[in-house]
């Protein structure tokens, strides 16, 4: 790479991000710091990016996307609970925030690439003068899931400096060198726009139909007993069902237009089959069928499958039984180490 290309380092204040942004100005890049502000109670994290432009010496940005974020992700979040489906707002901001407007913001401030602290990997396969998207190297950490949505073109201008790492414990080593300030900084957890980190609670403060008391029934509608609200459950959970519930039943469907969890047994989740939506190829060279691994939510097992095209839809046909995929969750297929793609299960 031209060592005088420029860089965009979308930064957090987390140590990845500023590990990744050294990195680079190691390599000889020209570093450019942007930070995207998606929420009000973001203070400390953009604060922390500035300290970490400050101490690398490098240009930082800070783009205020609060009201677009609200309308895309917010509405999505909470229209998917009131679904009956399980949302998954990182995918969605990843695509639409991160990997589309921050990218198309890097660009316009004249960069060649942009960087994020994600843990995955890419390269370039001359033969097909095409790119892949990998695995992680440390397959604890590996985010390469989050990011089945992007394109080539996506790909082409990014760079994942974190990838190449063993570890996270790596990762603060390096960070140790130069950013002492963010080394020892923890993972953020939980949703990032619910300040106090309580699902339930958020939802009611959005007035969401979501945690609106209804009836647990059985496969015939019996009614078993009361739950708390459509966004508490989930396909395939056990505990926290009430007294006499939890452990002899398990949630099989959610049906939100009778506010109403079904309730049934271990067999009741089995299937060897999905089908999805919104499905996007990586790897544009991938013909249809094709056998896979398969993962059906980000720290799922991998379970293998043959991907395939059926009157109009892609469907994944899986060698053995499937537990509890999550309708609202993505798919994701990989041949080896390699992103070939993925969809949301319908």
């Amino acid at each position: 790479m031209n060592k005088k290309k420029k860089v965009a380092v979308g930064l957090s204040g987390g140590v990845d991000s500023g590990t990744t942004a050294m990195i680079l100005q190691e390599k000889g890049f020209t570093v450019v710091g942007v930070t995207m502000r998606l929420f009000d109670h973001q203070d400390k994290e953009i604060e922390s990016a500035r300290l970490v432009a400050d101490t690398l010496g490098i240009e930082h940005h800070v783009v205020d996307f609060r009201d677009e974020f609200e309308d895309v992700v917010i509405k999505y979040f909470k229209e998917t609970y009131e679904k009956g489906k399980t949302p998954n707002p990182c995918l969605k901001c990843n695509k639409f925030f991160k990997y589309g407007k921050l990218m198309d913001f890097c660009k316009s401030i004249g960069s060649d690439f942009f960087a994020t602290g994600h843990y995955a990997r890419k390269i370039y396969d001359e033969k097909t003068d095409t790119y892949k998207l990998l695995k992680a190297i440390s397959s604890r950490k590996d985010q390469s899931y989050n990011l089945f949505q992007l394109s080539q073109e996506d790909l082409k201008y990014l760079i994942f400096p974190i990838g190449e790492f063993n570890s996270k414990e790596e990762v603060r080593k390096k960070a140790l060198t130069k950013l002492n300030i963010v080394s020892k900084k923890s993972d953020s957890t939980g949703i990032c726009f619910i300040e106090h980190k309580k699902l339930g609670r958020y939802l009611k403060e959005v007035n969401s139909s979501s945690v609106k008391e209804g009836n647990f029934v059985d496969k015939e509608g019996n009614i078993l007993g009361t739950h708390k609200g459509l966004a508490y459950y989930t396909i395939g959970q056990k505990r926290k069902l009430g007294e006499n519930l939890s452990f002899n039943y398990v949630v099989t469907k959610i049906d939100s237009e009778k506010n109403e969890i079904i309730l049934g047994s271990e067999k009741d989740l089995i299937t060897t089959k999905l089908v999805l939506k919104d499905t996007n190829f990586i790897n544009p060279n991938i013909v249809l069928p094709f056998d896979s691994d398969i993962k059906v939510s980000q720290w799922s097992e991998v379970y293998r499958g043959k991907v395939l095209e059926k009157d109009g839809d892609i469907v994944i046909e899986f060698y053995d039984p499937v537990r509890a995929p999550a309708p609202g969750q993505a798919a994701v297929f990989y041949i080896g180490d390699e992103v070939i793609g993925g969809g949301f299960i319908k």
